[in-house]
């Protein structure tokens, strides 16, 4: 949705779970799964079941298959997911 590939960098849970200021093991139990939940029909586009998760210079989420040769963009702040914790 407007950021282009080459904006968009991709993170290990790690780096996600710092951003949100949460462990790494509550991030992919507790936001990981409402991030899939939430954008079932754009992960099927990617053909994969456990898409990665990148952002962009703006934190939008976007989710990309292994090789990221398909990206999507979810319009979402990562931050969105911050009452969620």
């Amino acid at each position: 949705m407007g950021s282009k590939k080459t904006n968009i960098k991709f993170y290990d849970e790690d780096y996600l779970a710092g951003i949100l200021k949460m462990e790494r093991r509550a991030f992919h139990r507790k936001i990981k799964p409402i991030i899939m939940k939430d954008f079932q029909m754009e992960i099927k586009k990617l053909k994969c079941d456990n898409p990665d998760i990148g952002l962009d210079s703006n934190h939008i989420l976007h989710l990309g298959n292994p090789s990221h040769t398909i990206i999507v963009s979810t319009g979402i702040s990562i931050f969105d997911y911050l009452e969620l914790k």
